[in-house]
C-alpha cells in the first residue's frame, strides 16, 4: 500500500520511534516544530550517553519522546474514527512494524555481529536473551527481572538497553488502540477522554507505591504510561473540531491574547525542560514522586506551543532541529552500541574528539538507514502491500532471532559466574591480612578471628556478588551467612526505609561481621548535595549496623566501567578513620591488583570479572 508521503513528516517515529502515517482522509496538518522538538529530544538522551554533567538529566529526553507518541498515535486515532466511525487496527498495526521494525532488525543484526567479535565475555553471556527481549519488545521488563539497575547503566552496559523505551512505546501502540476503539464506542471523546485521565490518576497513584523501588518505575509499562497518556489527553483537547473553529471578528483580540500567553508559557516550558536536563539525575528520589508525569506536563505545554505561531514554533522550526528530528529513530537507535564499541578505553581519547567521532559514525549510520531502509519501506517502494510487509517482517525478525541464539552458543569460557567464585580461586594477596591502607592507620578489626554469622548488605551489585562472598566466608569458617542485599538501594533514598529494614536485620541476626556494598544509587546526591551530607548519611548507617557490637566491613564499589565511583570511595575509605575498632575498608580493585600483574582489576587467572 502507497503511503501518503504528503503528510511524512507529521507522523514521524517517536521515543523515538516513530509516529503514525495517517491514511489520506486522517491527515493532520505538517507541524515542523515537532520534527525540532523530536531533535532535541533525541539530542538530550544522547547527551546523557555521552556522560556530559551539565546534561546529566538528558535522559528525560525518552520522556518527550513519550507524550509526544501520545500525541500523535491519539491524533491519528480519533481523526479515523472522527471520519468513518471506525478504527481498522490490522492496518494500523503493519504501519506501526513499517516504520518501526525494519531499523530496530538491522540495529539487532549489527549488534550480533559487532559483539560476537567485540563484546566482553560478560556482555556476551547476556546477549541472547537481551536480543530476543528486544526483538519481542518487552526489553524493559527483561531489564527489570534481570536487576538491570538504570542508574548503573555505565558501569555494566548491555548494547540493547536502550530499547527498554521501545518497548514501553510498542506496548503502549499494541494495548491503547483497542481501548481507543471500546472507548469510543461506549460513550464518545467525552467517556475516552474521562478513561484516559483515570489511567493517568492510576499511573501516578501507581509510581507512589512503588516507593523507592526506582527500577520499577523507570522500567514499567504501567508505572511510566502517565507520560504516554497525557500526551493523548493532549491530542483529544487539540484535535476537538469545535476547539479549533476560527474565531471571528470580536474574537480575534482574544485570540491574539490566547496565542501570546500559549507562547509565553511554552517558552516557559522550554526553560523547564533545558532546567530539568541540568538539575535532574537517574537517581533523583523526585523522579520517584511525580517528576515523571510533572515532566511530561512540560512537554506537553510545549507541543501546544509548537503547534500555534509562535516564537516556540518558529525556534523547534530551524532547520537543523528538523533534520535531526527526522532521523531521530535511527540516531537513538544506533548511538548506544556505537558509544560502547568506540569508549575511552579501546582508543584512548579524551571526551571532546571522542564525542565527536561517535556522533560522526553514528550520524553516518542514521542518515545511511533512514534514506535506504526506513524511507524507501514507509513508502512502499519495497514491500508494497500490507501481506507483503508482514512476511517481510516476520522474516527479518526469525533471522535476528536465528543470530542472537548462534552468536551467544559458545560464549567464551573466560567469564567467572559469581556463583562459581570459590576461595581458592583468589590471589594469595586476599587469603592474608591485608595490608593497611593510608586511611587506615591501624587496624581496625581483628582479621585473625572469623565471624561465625556474617550479614551481607548492599545493593544489585551486592546481590551479584553475595554467591562469592558467602563461599570465601564459608570456606574461612562462618557458620552462617545472611544474603540480605536487594536491588536499588541508596542511602541517600529516603523512600526506601533503609533505617528501619537494617535495624530489623541486625536486631534478628545478631551477626558478628556485616559486608556492605553499595554507592552506585547515590553518586547523584553526592554530585548535588556534596559530600559532607552524604558523610553524615552514612555515619547514621554506621551506628545502626554496629549498634549491637557487630564489627562492619565496608566494601568499595564494584570497579568497572565508567561509573565514577570514587566520589562515594573516598567517603568510604575515611570511615576505619573516624570509628576506629569498628569498622574496616577494603578497596576491591587495590586488592586484586596486589597479586601483581598476572592479576588486575579486570582479570583473574585470566577470567573477566565486568566489563572492560
Amino acid at each position: 500500500m502507497k503511503l501518503n508521503t504528503s503528510v511524512e513528516p507529521a507522523a514521524r517515529a517517536v521515543a523515538p520511534s516513530s509516529v503514525p502515517d495517517p491514511a489520506p482522509m486522517t491527515a493532520m496538518p505538517y507541524l515542523p516544530a515537532l520534527d525540532g522538538l523530536r531533535g532535541l529530544a533525541v539530542i538530550g538522551a544522547i547527551l546523557f550517553h555521552g556522560g556530559f554533567t551539565w546534561a546529566r538529566g538528558g535522559f528525560l529526553g525518552v520522556s518527550t519522546f513519550f507524550v509526544l507518541s501520545g500525541f500523535l498515535i491519539t491524533n491519528l486515532l480519533v481523526r479515523e474514527w472522527d471520519n468513518g466511525g471506525t478504527i481498522r487496527l490490522g492496518r494500523f498495526w503493519i504501519r506501526r512494524l513499517r516504520r518501526l521494525l525494519p531499523a530496530a532488525l538491522l540495529a539487532l543484526a549489527l549488534v550480533a555481529l559487532l559483539w560476537w567479535q567485540l563484546g566482553t565475555a560478560e556482555q556476551l553471556a547476556k546477549l541472547r536473551w537481551d536480543m530476543l527481549a528486544a526483538l519481542a519488545y518487552v526489553a524493559n521488563w527483561r531489564f527489570y527481572f534481570a536487576g538491570t539497575s538504570y542508574a548503573e547503566l555505565f558501569s555494566a552496559p548491555s548494547p540493547l538497553q536502550h530499547f527498554w523505551s521501545l518497548a514501553i512505546e510498542e506496548q503502549f501502540y499494541l494495548l491503547f488502540p483497542p481501548a481507543v476503539i471500546a472507548l469510543l464506542r461506549a460513550g464518545g471523546r467525552r467517556l475516552l477522554a474521562t478513561g484516559v485521565c483515570t489511567a493517568i490518576t492510576v499511573a501516578i497513584l501507581l509510581q507512589f507505591g512503588l516507593g523507592g523501588d526506582f527500577d520499577r518505575i523507570y522500567y514499567g509499562t504501567d508505572s511510566r504510561a502517565a507520560e504516554l497518556l497525557i500526551g493523548a489527553l493532549l491530542a483529544l483537547w487539540w484535535s476537538n473540531p469545535s476547539r479549533q473553529a476560527p474565531g471571528r471578528g470580536e474574537q480575534a483580540g482574544k485570540e491574539s491574547t490566547r496565542f501570546l500567553t500559549v507562547d509565553i508559557a511554552g517558552i516557559a516550558a522550554l526553560a523547564g525542560m533545558f532546567w530539568s536536563w541540568g538539575a535532574v539525575t537517574n537517581t533523583s528520589g523526585v523522579l520517584a514522586r511525580g517528576g515523571l508525569p510533572a515532566y511530561a506536563l512540560l512537554t506537553a505545554v510545549i507541543i501546544y506551543a509548537a503547534s500555534r505561531p509562535g516564537w516556540v514554533a518558529r525556534c523547534l522550526s530551524l532547520r537543523p532541529l528538523r533534520w535531526i528530528g527526522l532521523i531521530s529513530y535511527g540516531l537513538y537507535l544506533y548511538h548506544w552500541p556505537v558509544f560502547l564499541i568506540l569508549d575511552d578505553h579501546r582508543l584512548g581519547w579524551s571526551a571532546a574528539p571522542l564525542f565527536a567521532l561517535r556522533m560522526a559514525v553514528t550520524t553516518l549510520i542514521a542518515v545511511a538507514s533512514f534514506h535506504l531502509l526506513e524511507m524507501p519501506i514507509r513508502r512502499g517502494q519495497v514491500f508494497k502491500t500490507d501481506p507483503a510487509a508482514l512476511r517481510a517482517a516476520l522474516a527479518g525478525a526469525l533471522v535476528v532471532a536465528t543470530c542472537a541464539i548462534l552468536v551467544t552458543l559458545n560464549p567464551p569460557q573466560s567469564i567467572i559466574p559469581y556463583a562459581d567464585v570459590r576461595l581458592e580461586d583468589f590471589p594469595t594477596a586476599m587469603k592474608t591480612e591485608p595490608e593497611q591502607s593510608v586511611a587506615d592507620p591501624a587496624p581496625a578489626i581483628d582479621s585473625g578471628s572469623i565471624a561465625q554469622t556474617v550479614l551481607i548488605l548492599g545493593d544489585s551489585g551486592t546481590v551479584d556478588a553475595s554467591p562469592a562472598l558467602r563461599a570465601v566466608f564459608e570456606a574461612a569458617g562462618a557458620t552462617k551467612v545472611i544474603e540480605a542485599a536487594y536491588p536499588g538501594v541508596g542511602l541517600s533514598n529516603p523512600d526506601l526505609k533503609w533505617r528501619a529494614a537494617y535495624t530489623s536485620q541486625i536486631n534478628k541476626h545478631h551477626p558478628d561481621l556485616v559486608i556492605m556494598m553499595l554507592g552506585g544509587w547515590d553518586l547523584g546526591y553526592v554530585e548535588e548535595q556534596g559530600a559532607s551530607a552524604y558523610s553524615s548519611i552514612v555515619d547514621e548507617a554506621v551506628d545502626i549496623l554496629t549498634a549491637d557490637g557487630a564489627h562492619l566491613l565496608w566494601l568499595s564499589m564494584l570497579p568497572g566501567g565508567t561509573t565514577p565511583q570514587h566520589s562515594v570511595d573516598r567517603i568510604y575509605e575515611q570511615l576505619p578513620e573516624r570509628f576506629f575498632g569498628k569498622v574496616g575498608y577494603a578497596d576491591i580493585e587495590a586488592s586484586l591488583r596486589a597479586a601483581g600483574d598476572a592479576h588486575s582489576s579486570e582479570t583473574m587467572a585470566g577470567a573477566e570479572l565486568w566489563p572492560r
